[in-house]
């Protein structure tokens, strides 16, 4: 008798009634039937729509396999939290403010992000293409996978996906200069999973998820990343009367099989993990890179991992895993330089200074509002150039001006300043210190550099004086 978390795990990755083809010993296709039970009026529905289902399915997965042009993908990572609306220029004040609820989302891309992004869409298109259940080999492996969840072995990749062995990616960067930001962008661009209703020779329903993102887990721990991933593909594929403890073989003695056959058999398509730190180091960083390294290796599902120079510092050390995972593409995303140029004059050309000029043209100003002419010099000596901070101080300081309109042509930088130490009021220690290695190119006191050592660039760490002191440590 199959137990109710095995009965419900079939049900969630084959979907109600469905049928899915299958390769006997003797190498003829049959039909196989997986009935989980569903009220009748239901299955009416699902009858009666199954064709417009099949063909919006198959717009969604042609959809993900297309290739964006570079315009398309600089739309989609770039974000205005507030609608760009002309009726929010002259609302009042109290619907302004309602607009302002999701600024701090925004973001906006630059010519280095699109072009990685480039890749990692490629990257995915070609892993879902090479799933081609027009290849036997394929077909079999895919058709096979069930069975390791239930103790089995796993067969090698077939040709078509060894190709994608090696499909790493990396973003990098200390805290508040947008690693999260772009990683949600990013997210947010693949859209949610679907299923995907075949014919032929594909399953007759199965699960699609383009991107399965989850978060370093906070124990640091490879348990602790299996059960993320476990519970984050029964949050995208289960119903309200799924039951507790679905996919338990991913957390048991086979679990690295386990989790490659259910990352395949839901059509993950990409695996992001964010948030990894250096005061997550603690775990088992070793562990959770290894893991990661067969799971693509075993899958072909790209993978990438987004972490501050700490972090990735400290786990280049371990050894041909570091090796193989790090030779990926990389994104750095690091503080943004001044916008004064050699001579000490504003350049309007500098990434700063277009960033500010966006985020003053992103909220519920009239359109054509003139942007203080020094906001952008100002705002780098008050946020040190960390996108999160930028994005914070502007935060309010849109407020500011939605309840003070005067104040717009009045702005100086004392009142900027007053606005700031508003804001980051208890970030004020994380500033000094991140002020003073900017200044100084070092920290005092070592205590404040492990304290803060998520803040600091790669620049910072791969210095002489904090080599060793993290080797020692």
């Amino acid at each position: 008798m199959i137990a109710c978390h095995r009965f419900a795990s079939y049900g969630l990755l084959f979907g109600e009634t469905a049928r899915m083809s299958s390769e006997t010993t003797e190498g003829v296709v049959e039909d196989v039937a997986i009935d989980v039970p569903t009220s009748s009026s239901k299955a009416l529905a699902v009858t009666r729509n199954v064709a417009e289902l099949r063909e919006a399915s198959r717009r969604r997965w042609q959809e993900l396999l297309r290739i964006r042009p570079a315009d398309e993908v600089k739309q989609l990572l770039s974000h205005r939290g507030v609608p760009d609306e002309e009726r929010l220029k002259t609302a009042p004040s109290a619907i302004k403010l309602n607009a302002m609820a999701l600024f701090t989302q925004s973001f906006v891309a630059d010519e280095k992000t699109v072009t990685f992004t480039e890749s990692v869409f490629a990257k995915v298109c070609h892993s879902m293409t090479r799933r081609n259940f027009e290849d036997a080999d394929y077909r079999e492996f895919f058709f096979g996978l069930d069975k390791v969840l239930r103790g089995g072995r796993l067969h090698p990749l077939p040709p078509s996906l060894q190709l994608l062995r090696g499909a790493f990616f990396t973003v990098e960067g200390p805290s508040l200069c947008g690693k999260s930001a772009y990683v949600a962008r990013l997210v947010q661009a693949f859209e949610g999973a679907f299923s995907f209703y075949g014919t032929g020779k594909e399953p007759g329903l199965m699960s699609v998820i383009p991107c399965l993102f989850i978060s370093y887990p906070e124990c640091g721990t490879r348990a602790g990343l299996l059960r993320e991933i476990r519970y984050k593909i029964e949050a995208h594929i289960g119903r309200i009367d799924t039951p507790t403890g679905v996919f338990p073989e991913v957390e048991g003695n086979d679990s690295l099989n386990a989790v490659i056959s259910l990352c395949l058999l839901v059509n993950v398509g990409i695996l992001v993990i964010d948030g990894a730190s250096f005061h997550r180091l603690s775990g088992e960083p070793q562990e959770i890179l290894k893991l990661l390294v067969r799971l693509q290796h075993g899958s072909g599902i790209v993978v990438m991992l987004a972490g501050t120079p700490a972090f990735m510092n400290c786990v280049e050390l371990a050894g041909s895993d570091s090796s193989n995972f790090f030779s990926g593409q990389t994104l750095s995303l690091g503080p943004l330089q001044s916008p004064l140029d050699k001579e000490g004059n504003l350049d309007k050309k500098s990434r700063f200074y277009t960033v500010v000029l966006w985020f003053w043209r992103a909220a519920t100003l009239p359109s054509g509002t003139p942007m203080p002419s020094q906001l952008p010099l100002w705002m780098y000596q008050l946020t040190l150039g960390r996108l999160g901070w930028l994005v914070q101080v502007f935060e309010d300081l849109h407020i500011e001006l939605i309840k003070k309109p005067n104040l717009v042509t009045a702005l100086t930088y004392e009142e900027l300043a007053k606005i700031a130490r508003r804001r980051l009021n208890r970030q004020l220690s994380a500033r000094q210190v991140v002020t003073e290695s900017m200044e100084r190119k070092t920290i005092a006191d070592d205590k404040d550099f492990f304290n803060y050592i998520d803040h600091f660039p790669k620049s910072l760490l791969d210095t002489k004086k904090y080599r060793e002191l993290l080797t020692r440590g």
